[in-house]
């Protein structure tokens, strides 16, 4: 795929996934043995992502429950638009929609129109966007059949920075990779992550959400 022009990666998708905040880099490391030796995941490897999320100094796509993220990976520039969905899951999963795009850079400029047709009110808003975090994540990917579902499991060493703040957490994300009505699959899964490291705990937040209350930066 070129880099020199904007394409689509994904025209857009339904995300459904499951967050749970790690206590310790220990619990990720205990984690992979299980996905590798109980539930014979394949190893996707591991990677190292820049993350650079934009808003207002108000904060208007966070408070939309919205996100713009351009991601840094193998030198390719992917931006992310993700917006709430009119429907929520019962089972305590998050469920977004997701706009990707392939950018040449970082300029903003090459979203405007995708971020103009899923949030048209910001239109007045499009040049007062900025870097709103920087989140860095070293990233062990794995892929898992479990019932019906396939799932792709992220074992993630996160840092964030804005300025001179900066903080640090672990995540474990499990995104459901089959059809929707294949969420159950997701939901055991994860009542079996659960079971197994009971000092997991379930985050309603997105990354981006997180990473401004832990730099004390309160977006609502």
């Amino acid at each position: 795929m070129g880099h020199s022009s904007v394409s689509d990666l994904t025209p857009g998708h339904t995300e459904i996934e499951r967050k749970y905040i790690a206590p310790a880099l220990k619990v990720l490391d205990d984690l992979e043995i299980m996905l590798v030796d109980r539930f014979r995941a394949r190893d996707l490897g591991c990677r190292d992502q820049v993350d650079i999320y934009y808003d207002t100094a108000e904060y208007d796509l966070c408070q939309r429950g919205a996100s713009l993220r351009i991601r840094q990976r193998d030198g390719v520039h992917v931006v992310t638009i993700k917006t709430p969905t009119a429907s929520r899951t019962s089972d305590g999963s998050m469920k977004r929609l997701e706009h990707e795009i392939v950018v040449p850079d970082t300029d903003l400029r090459h979203c405007r129109k995708l971020l103009m047709r899923l949030l048209p009110e910001l239109e007045q808003s499009f040049a007062a966007l900025q870097i709103a975090l920087t989140v860095k994540n070293t990233r062990n990917t794995f892929l898992v059949t479990h019932g019906d579902a396939v799932l792709e499991v992220s074992l993630d060493s996160i840092s964030y920075h804005l300025g001179e703040l900066s903080g640090e957490e672990f995540e474990v994300e499990l995104e459901l990779r089959s059809d929707p009505s294949t969420i159950a699959g997701l939901s055991e899964f994860g009542r079996t992550v659960e079971a197994e490291f009971p000092g997991l705990r379930l985050s309603h937040q997105s990354k981006y959400l997180r990473g401004l209350n832990m730099l004390g930066l309160r977006p609502y």
